[in-house]
């Protein structure tokens, strides 16, 4: 659950995008936005970008104008891009022109990951450390469900208005919400849209990602969330694939500021690859033995599956005071083994009156307790994000 460099592939065919995401699968540094195309028919988006950026470019040696065009990519955009050329074509003359015009690194075709992920390295070193920001800088947020009916959605739509910072005080962010909960997601529904695209378009069509098809297919609320909505039909979890998944995610943190993840409950092929994408990660519960046994069994399959806890937040949702309620939290944080670290009181009224206009709790009524909690929530999540983060980025 660290945050990754992201760098972009212009690559000639599908068939080398897919190697590089294969070999990348293991990894959790790099998140790689593929691109199939010619230097040439892609100066616009080379030269107009204002981002750091690690480009994976592969080149034709026999076409002049595709070294000319890279040649004048790399010199408009100076220290604020690296990057790599690729080639089956590893003749030395070759690749002294690269380095004359500024290419940093050759990496060879057939691709190795070892090759791969030293060269990488290597891209990140030679950008510009005194620039503020960097591609994909979009944190990411998730939220899974320990039980059906946890609330776990109403918790993550109203995380995601909150991240939007509509608040005099607060810079106002671009937040999108990304409804992965492939059988039951209701986000969609909570918001009363007009569903007219779903993850599954995005999941069919995955080959012609983009930012601006995303964005395309997304549903805007009045409140200026962007929502992928999950299918109006119940379609196979398998549907979605780890790559598919990840792409997704990588794109949506170049689109926006934060990216809001609605999990299903069952624990699929691709949890693992959302979950390492993620900044913070919030597992919404309710306080019952039940609860606590399953939120148990998916902290305890985190670490089976190699994923460290630092950025778990546990979130007790629909919290009602009563006597007893401090003795049995700390005996379920000694079960756990975890703090529980936000509490979201009960408020059936307003909740259900806010899915009933197909709005946000805020826009029914200001300021009621939820919101509250829910903006402390999201004020502690961005805080332990700059924490983790800014060690990482002040060592790369």
């Amino acid at each position: 659950m660290t945050k990754r460099f992201t760098f972009s592939t212009l690559v000639k065919s599908h068939d080398i995008n897919t190697d590089i995401l294969r070999l990348l699968e293991d990894t959790q540094r790099f998140r790689c936005l593929t691109s199939v195309g010619s230097i040439e028919n892609n100066m616009n988006p080379l030269m107009q970008s204002n981002e750091q950026s690690i480009i994976l470019v592969e080149i034709d040696f026999d076409d002049d104008n595709e070294i000319d065009a890279l040649a004048q990519v790399i010199k408009s955009r100076g220290n604020g891009v690296s990057v790599i050329a690729t080639s089956s074509d590893i003749r030395i003359e070759n690749i002294r022109k690269l380095m004359r015009i500024g290419v940093i690194d050759f990496l060879p075709q057939p691709i190795t990951q070892e090759d791969l992920i030293n060269v990488l390295d290597e891209a990140v070193t030679h950008l510009d450390t005194t620039s503020t920001t960097h591609s994909g800088q979009g944190k990411v947020f998730s939220f899974m469900k320990a039980g059906g009916g946890c609330g776990a959605t109403t918790v993550a739509l109203q995380t995601a208005y909150s991240l939007m910072g509509n608040k005099k005080n607060r810079e106002k962010k671009s937040v999108c919400y990304l409804d992965f909960d492939l059988q039951f997601g209701n986000a969609a529904l909570f918001l009363d849209l007009d569903q007219k695209h779903s993850v599954q378009e995005v999941i069919e069509n995955a080959d012609r990602m983009d930012g601006e098809y995303l964005k395309s297919v997304m549903s805007k609320h009045s409140s200026g969330l962007y929502i992928l909505p999950a299918p109006e039909e119940i379609i196979p979890l398998e549907a979605m694939t780890p790559q598919v998944a990840e792409l997704i995610i990588n794109i949506a943190a170049e689109e926006f500021d934060h990216v809001v993840i609605d999990l299903p409950m069952p624990w699929t092929m691709w949890t693992n690859i959302v979950l390492s994408n993620s900044d913070s990660v919030n597992l919404v519960m309710q306080l019952s033995v039940k609860a606590i046994r399953q939120s148990k069994r998916i902290l305890d399959m985190m670490v089976n599956q190699g994923l460290d806890d630092e950025a778990v937040n546990i979130i007790a949702n629909r919290q009602k005071k009563t006597l007893g309620t401090r003795g049995f939290v700390k005996k379920a944080e000694e079960a756990l083994h975890h703090s529980i670290d936000h509490f979201v009181p009960n408020d059936y009224k307003i909740v259900s009156k806010s899915q009933d206009l197909g709005e946000l709790i805020p826009m029914v009524k200001n300021r009621t307790v939820i919101e509250k909690q829910i903006d402390k929530l999201t004020i502690s999540c961005l805080h332990n994000i700059d924490l983790r983060l800014t060690p990482q980025l002040g060592q790369s």
